[in-house]
């Protein structure tokens, strides 16, 4: 799942400093995007782990201002699979 967009930037505040930085949203992605992944495979182990593996069939909700992230949805899905949604 890619999810950074083609090009995009944003700029931020370095903790500590006023000083305005700008970084590529795909650098982001790379370090946001694996730590999601392992996040999602440490849930489907414990689901596995607690036998509550068959007796989900709506699956899962994620919030939060995390469950924004572009994509989020679909990787906890392909990963877990279980139905998905954001609320």
């Amino acid at each position: 799942v890619n999810m950074a967009g083609d090009g995009e930037t944003f700029t931020y505040t370095q903790l500590g400093t006023e000083e305005t930085l700008t970084e590529s949203v795909a650098q982001l992605a790379e370090i946001i995007e694996p730590r999601v992944t392992e996040m999602f495979q440490m849930v489907r182990r414990e689901i596995a782990r607690s036998d509550y593996a068959g007796v989900l069939p709506a699956g899962m909700v994620l919030s939060g201002g995390g469950a924004m992230l572009t994509g989020l949805r679909d990787l906890a899905r392909d990963i877990t699979g279980l139905p998905t949604r954001i609320g």
